[in-house]
């Protein structure tokens, strides 16, 4: 069997997840409640760490550098947090340094004051790193002790916050977000492993189109206790959401690759426009129609150009590797 180079489920699920972010960070203004949004970045995590150890991990135990591994992940990244960083510089004033995902030191409050779910994606570039130096040596048992410890601080952070709500986006919480990046990341890791030892293959099934919905519950829920909720979500419900989204395609997977598609550039863009806007209601659910558009166009006119650009400029060191 064929193993096919992009998962539709998978693609769908991180399309999903960021527009449920988007909802989340409009806030009262949404027209969907989503307060639960937050916590799509944990999925966006696992997603990282499965589909990474899919693309990489083979190719890192057989001699793969670090240099040329970051520089597909730069490629990948890039564009769109550039362009994520410059919203922000260009709307809201923010420091300049915010385009090459350096977070504002002077900011006594959040990483990138000015377009704050940027901390993610420096957190889960240090994380591939650091996931790309021990890839190749690195085996069930530090996996396991990994996961033990990293989803440990993550709970217990989490129980005496109340909530994972700002857990990685501030200073103060810099620390067990780091841990909250490597828990999810390496939980998508040993999802991954543990389908190919299974030697699962994903297969065509209508009850992928399930997911979405249990997704969006899952986020839509608002519970009295919030923290054993959000840790519940974190170590088991996003996990679970991961591993069927990994067995299951789309019956329809042109629908996954076109909510994927849109998902990196919406999740880089959205925050600095909505906070510009102070409508509601009709106008706010237009707004977010349009942002998703927008983010559409970007991803075809101009992250896949620059990626091919930036690609091409870099051969043949990233020869034979996925933009």
């Amino acid at each position: 069997m064929t193993t096919p180079a992009r998962l539709s489920m998978l693609d769908g699920l991180r399309g999903l997840a960021a527009i449920l972010v988007m909802l989340f960070h409009a806030g009262a203004r949404s027209p969907v409640a989503m307060p639960g949004g937050y916590l799509a970045v944990d999925l966006f995590f696992g997603l990282s760490g499965f589909v990474l150890a899919r693309a990489y991990e083979d190719r890192l135990r057989a001699g793969l550098g670090l240099a040329a591994f970051l520089r597909a992940r730069l490629v990948r990244v890039a564009p769109m947090a550039l362009v994520g960083g410059a919203l922000g510089v260009a709307l809201w004033h923010g420091r300049p340094e915010t385009i090459l995902l350096i977070p504002d030191f002077t900011s006594d409050q959040n990483l990138f004051p000015t377009n704050p779910p940027l901390w993610s994606l420096l957190f889960e570039l240090i994380v591939n790193a650091a996931w790309a130096l021990v890839a190749v040596r690195i085996g069930w048992r530090g996996l396991l002790l990994v996961l033990a410890i990293s989803g440990g601080v993550t709970a217990e952070a989490i129980w005496l916050r109340g909530s994972a709500t700002d857990l990685g986006s501030f200073w103060f919480t810099a620390a067990p977000g780091l841990v909250r990046t490597v828990f999810s990341f390496t939980l998508g890791v040993a999802l991954f492993r543990l389908a190919q030892h299974c030697r699962i293959a994903p297969r065509r099934s209508p009850l992928a189109l399930l997911l979405f919905p249990a997704l969006t519950a899952a986020l839509a829920f608002a519970p009295e206790h919030r923290a054993a909720w959000d840790i519940a979500c974190i170590l088991a419900i996003m996990p679970a959401l991961l591993w069927l989204g990994a067995r299951w395609e789309l019956p329809a997977p042109a629908l996954g690759r076109e909510l994927g598609d849109l998902s990196f550039p919406l999740y880089c863009i959205h925050v600095p426009i909505l906070a510009l806007f102070h409508g509601s209601g009709a106008a706010m659910a237009g707004l977010l129609v349009l942002l998703a558009l927008i983010a559409s166009a970007l991803d075809r006119w101009l992250d896949r150009p620059l990626r091919s650009l930036m690609t091409g400029l870099l051969r043949p060191r990233l020869s034979g590797l996925p933009a």
